[in-house]
C-alpha cells in the first residue's frame, strides 16, 4: 500500500493527464475533470481538518493527563491524536492503553478507571461534537458507510486501510455520484 501510494505520488499530475487523453472526445472528459477537482478538493479538506482536529485532541488528551498526574503525559497526548487517524478502532486502543498506563502509573483500579474515562470524555466531545460539526457540512457521509468501509479497508489492508477508509469512501462517492449509471450508489454512501 505504502509503495503504490509512493508511486502515485510519484507519477504527479501524469495520471490524470492519460486520463483526459484516454476519454479525449468523449462526453465523460469533462465529467471526469470535474471529479477530480472534486475528489481532490474533499480528499484534502478531510485530511486537513482531521489533522487539525486530532492535533487538538492529542493536546487535550495531553495536558488532561498531565492534571492527571500520569507519567509521561506528553506520550499519551501524541499517542491518541495519532490513534484518533483510525476511526472506531484508534479511540478504543487509545482507550486501553490509558487504562494500563493509568494502572502503571497510580495502581489501582483507580488508574484502570479514571484515566480512560478522561479520555472517553475528550474523545466523545471531538467525535459528537467538535468532528460531525466541522465535517458534517462538507462530506456528508453515512454513518453505516463509514463504518463498513473501515471494517472493509481494515480486512484487506490491516492498519493502512484504517487509515484510508474515509478518503477512499470520499473517492467512491465522488466518482459515484458524477456518474449517473452509479448514483445510486452514491446516495447509499451520503446522509
Amino acid at each position: 500500500m505504502l509503495f503504490l501510494a509512493f508511486m502515485m505520488l510519484a507519477a504527479g499530475d501524469r495520471f490524470r493527464r492519460r486520463i483526459r487523453r484516454a476519454l479525449e472526445d468523449s462526453p465523460l472528459q469533462q465529467r471526469m475533470a470535474d471529479a477530480a477537482v472534486e475528489v481532490e478538493t474533499n480528499v484534502s479538506t478531510y485530511v486537513l481538518t482531521i489533522g487539525a482536529i486530532n492535533t487538538a485532541l492529542g493536546v487535550a488528551v495531553g495536558i488532561t493527563m498531565w492534571l492527571l498526574d500520569l507519567d509521561n503525559p506528553l506520550v499519551w497526548g501524541v499517542l491518541a491524536g495519532l490513534l484518533n487517524f483510525i476511526p472506531y478502532i484508534g479511540p478504543m486502543l487509545t482507550a486501553v492503553l490509558i487504562a494500563l498506563g493509568g494502572y502503571a502509573s497510580w495502581g489501582g483500579v483507580d488508574g484502570l478507571i479514571i484515566p480512560p474515562l478522561a479520555y472517553l470524555a475528550i474523545n466523545a466531545i471531538e467525535a459528537f461534537g467538535i468532528t460531525p460539526f466541522l465535517l458534517g457540512r462538507r462530506l456528508r457521509l453515512s454513518p453505516v458507510a463509514t463504518l463498513v468501509s473501515v471494517l472493509f479497508w481494515t480486512w484487506l489492508w490491516g492498519l493502512g486501510g484504517a487509515l484510508i477508509a474515509i478518503p477512499m469512501l470520499v473517492v467512491i462517492y465522488v466518482v459515484c455520484s458524477h456518474l449517473s449509471a452509479l448514483r445510486p450508489v452514491a446516495m447509499l454512501i451520503t446522509r
